[in-house]
Order: structure tokens, then C-alpha cells, then sequence
């Protein structure tokens, strides 16, 4: 199923960080087979993202109508460097350029608050967030094994210089 009405991104509103948090449980649990202690990482990543906010953070929703079909995040940090996180995008909106549009809006924004470097963190069988990432010019710098991630797949760590 493809989306037909056309998909807006703003920043998400109350009540959005609940849903995105259990769509990236869904979606990566039921589609990539995640063990179930991922929703723990989820959760604990969000409550870390929204416990100390820094100027210029941002949660942004994608929605169709009033489908929310995605999500990406800008996290600033002190010294130079900003992270995207939580880009997630519905099986129904994949194919249509949602997840660069997301990240691109990511990386805009870290641009406009001044960050110098972006960093994110995806794991190895995520292939076409992969390729979007080497797309937008992040390299991969780092891989490093942890314990909820399924069997064979690595945590990555991917660098861009603004």
C-alpha cells in the first residue's frame, strides 16, 4: 500500500513522542526481528533525549492526514557535533523519499543551530537507511557488538562533517 495523500513534516506535537516510540518498537521488533528488550532501549533513548534538551533539539512527525507515518530527531550537543536519531518511516511511505526528507530536515536544522559535525547510530541490517546515510555523505566510523541487537548484526556509528 502506497500513501496517496501528500506527507507533511513538522515538529511533533503533544502526544506524538508516545506513538513514535511504539511505531520504532513495531517496526523493529516485528519487522526486523528485534528481541523484545529493544522497546527498553527505545524508551530509555527517548527519556535520555527529553530529560536534558538542549537549544535547538527537535522531534519532527511525518504525517499523512492524520496518520503519523515517521519520525526523525535533531539532538544538539555542547561541542559542535549534533546527532539525528529516531528516523523511522511506515512500510506504506518507504520508496517515496520520506526518510531524506526527514533527514535532510535534520540536517538543515543542525546547520541553521550551528553544529559543525552530525552523528547518528543504526544498526548493520538496516540496508536502505544504510545507503540513505552514505547518500547524504555520513561515513561509517565505527561498529561495535551489543547484546540486544539479534545475532550477527552490529551497532554502527556514522559521521558527517556540516
Amino acid at each position: 500500500m502506497i500513501i496517496a495523500s501528500p506527507i507533511e513534516i513538522a515538529p511533533a506535537r503533544p502526544g506524538d513522542l508516545g506513538r513514535i516510540i511504539t511505531r520504532h518498537v513495531e517496526i523493529y521488533c516485528g519487522e526486523f526481528g528485534y528481541p523484545p528488550v529493544f522497546e527498553h532501549y527505545v524508551i530509555q533513548a527517548f527519556a535520555d533525549f527529553v530529560a536534558a534538551p538542549a537549544s535547538g533539539d527537535v522531534v519532527l512527525a511525518a504525517r499523512a492526514g492524520a496518520a503519523l507515518v515517521g519520525s526523525a530527531a535533531l539532538k544538539m550537543r555542547d561541542d559542535g557535533w549534533a546527532q539525528l536519531r529516531f528516523l523511522y518511516a511506515d512500510a506504506a511511505a518507504r520508496g517515496q523519499g520520506l526518510g531524506r526528507r526527514l533527514s535532510e530536515a535534520v540536517l538543515a536544522q543542525a546547520r541553521a543551530a550551528g553544529a559543525r559535525n552530525m552523528l547518528l547510530e543504526t544498526a548493520s541490517d538496516l540496508g536502505p537507511a544504510r545507503g540513505l546515510y552514505a547518500a547524504l555523505g555520513f561515513q561509517l566510523v565505527n561498529e561495535v557488538a551489543v547484546d540486544w541487537l539479534p545475532a550477527g548484526v552490529v551497532s554502527e556509528t556514522w559521521r558527517l562533517a556540516l
